[in-house]
């Protein structure tokens, strides 16, 4: 089995990834990467693919990428004028403005909702690090 496959893994999507100097999972944005190995924008030395993890997207995660919880709804966070995710039944969905009204794109992970937002809005997706 072909790990990259399975991990969506290219340049400009967001994984953690465990290092061997730092405690617990970072995020980072996938700069380069090969067949055995990655480098994230925010290490200097190059991770296997065995130490990074698809990040889920979840109601307790959400606001630490910089998405304001939206004040009308209990589940949906506002990530820009144009989108939000939103969770049904747990489950989050990226939903966006289009000219017939709303469009909604199931997702999981973090990388799953970039390709979603690229597909769908034709720009990045805007994430906060700190």
């Amino acid at each position: 089995m072909n790990i990259r496959l399975v991990l969506n893994v290219k340049k400009g999507n967001y994984f953690g990834y465990f290092s061997g100097t730092e405690y617990g999972l970072i995020l980072g944005k996938v700069v380069e990467c090969t067949d055995t190995l990655v480098t994230f924008d925010n290490s200097q030395v190059p991770v296997d693919y065995a130490s990074i993890r698809r990040i889920e997207i979840n109601q307790l995660n959400c606001e630490s990428f910089g998405w304001e919880r939206d004040p009308k709804t209990l589940c949906s966070f506002i990530i820009n004028d144009k989108s939000a995710v939103v969770f049904d039944n747990g489950q989050p969905v990226l939903a966006y403005k289009v000219t017939d009204g709303i469009m909604q794109v199931g997702i999981r992970y973090l990388d799953e909702l970039q390709e979603a937002f690229r597909l769908g809005l034709h720009e990045e997706l805007p994430i906060k690090r700190n």
